[in-house]
């Protein structure tokens, strides 16, 4: 059996322990400031969050792992959601539980979601030197892409 490296699985344990804070959260503090922001434009971000992550999943097929290190049979994808983004399925988590924060009114799980992107962006910097090593293309297309938000990762200097 193939063993995943140790950062494999705390990145993956500690991602796991967010998402259940995030589902068990349960306040309202942020109730007077959004008082005037219609809830659709809430439940709009996150439909479009989920369809970005689940349009990356889907353009994964079979390759799909939590942990960040490559599987065997990886393949560099960098069409449709990947030409925007490198970490796709990361950005639409993020605008996903960022809208579903504001909507519930919560800064706690504002809080939890800006750890959540901390998580990501470090996973995703782990992921990226492992690809590097399996694709040397990947280099380039950092350069091209942003890592999980517009105007966060992208590589504008050789590495």
């Amino acid at each position: 059996m193939n063993r995943k490296p140790l950062p494999d699985y705390i990145f993956v344990l500690i991602q796991l322990a967010l998402f259940v804070a995030l589902y068990f959260v349960r306040d309202n503090t942020l109730e007077p400031y959004l008082r005037t922001v219609p809830s659709w434009i809430f439940l709009t971000l996150q439909i479009l969050g989920f369809a970005l992550s689940m349009l990356a999943v889907l353009q994964l097929k079979t390759r799909i792992s939590i942990f960040p290190s490559p599987t065997k049979d990886t393949k560099l994808i960098t069409s449709c959601a990947y030409k925007y983004f490198r970490h796709p399925i990361y950005t639409g988590l993020i605008l996903f539980f960022a809208s579903l924060s504001l909507a519930t009114n919560s800064i706690f799980r504002l809080v939890l979601t800006v750890v959540l992107f901390t998580l990501f962006n470090q996973k995703a910097k782990y992921e990226e030197q492992l690809l590097i090593k399996v694709f040397p293309a990947y280099k380039e297309y950092m350069k091209k892409t942003w890592r999980i938000l517009p105007g966060l990762g992208k590589i504008t200097k050789p590495l």
